[in-house]
């Protein structure tokens, strides 16, 4: 009888230590889990948050454009409009943030956040080239470049027209 109760013991001691080794892989598992969720989380909130930092460029450009046609003159003093850029300068980070560069980008700070933006203004189409051919509408591209938290980065590209 006291053999059996000592292979007893000893097997109730295997059970146990098998269960204990299942349930930490477990537990292993679950905080990796989370860790991965967390991780999307945060990668998901930073690609949000430069997506609206960079929509909040396009749509002050878009007001400059509306609201202050001064400032669209290109090549006056204050301006901050150039005329259209190579199709692919926005791909270079650097020239976001030269200052001798002729793609003159300005600055939104939203949050302590900053955002690039730049307008270029395109061709006027005329709206009658025979009865008028002053009145038109100018064309503008805008372009905005945000970043996230992380590693996320949003650049936006939105066209409007101005009637002049």
């Amino acid at each position: 009888m006291n053999r059996m109760n000592i292979q007893q013991k000893g097997f109730a001691l295997v059970g146990v230590l098998f269960f204990l080794v299942i349930m930490s892989i477990m537990a292993v598992s679950l905080g990796k889990f989370s860790i991965g969720f967390q991780q999307g989380a945060s990668a998901n909130s930073s690609s949000l948050y430069s997506n609206t930092s960079a929509d909040n460029g396009v749509r002050y450009a878009q007001y400059i454009i509306y609201n202050q046609p001064d400032k669209l003159k290109v090549g006056a003093s204050g301006a901050i409009a150039t005329n259209v850029q190579a199709d692919d300068w926005w791909l270079t980070s650097t020239n976001w943030n030269c200052a001798s560069c002729a793609t003159k980008s300005e600055v939104l700070t939203v949050d302590n956040r900053s955002t690039n933006y730049h307008i270029e203004k395109l061709d006027k189409s005329y709206l009658n080239m025979e009865a008028d051919d002053e009145h038109g509408i100018v064309y503008y591209r805008v372009l905005s470049k945000a970043s996230g938290v992380g590693s996320a980065e949003t650049i936006l590209i939105s066209y409007s027209g101005l009637f002049e």
